[in-house]
């Protein structure tokens, strides 16, 4: 299952592990560091979207 860390709703980073469970018990000691959330990260959505009030929101690459 993928897991996402999120720092102020976007997410920062993506994590494998068997049980969001799992991983709540790494956060609870401190192993991802300044993050505020982890949730189950459902497919399509990937490090920079946004998680905000349970509803998700790609976020459009933008160009230079």
């Amino acid at each position: 299952m993928n897991i996402a860390t999120l720092i102020d709703g976007v997410v920062v980073n993506v994590y494998i592990y068997d049980s969001l469970e799992e991983a709540e018990t790494l956060m609870s000691l401190g192993a991802f560091g300044d993050i505020n959330e982890l949730i189950k990260l459902p497919d399509g959505f990937w490090i920079g979207d946004r998680y905000t009030d349970g509803q998700w929101k790609k976020v459009l690459p933008t160009s230079f």
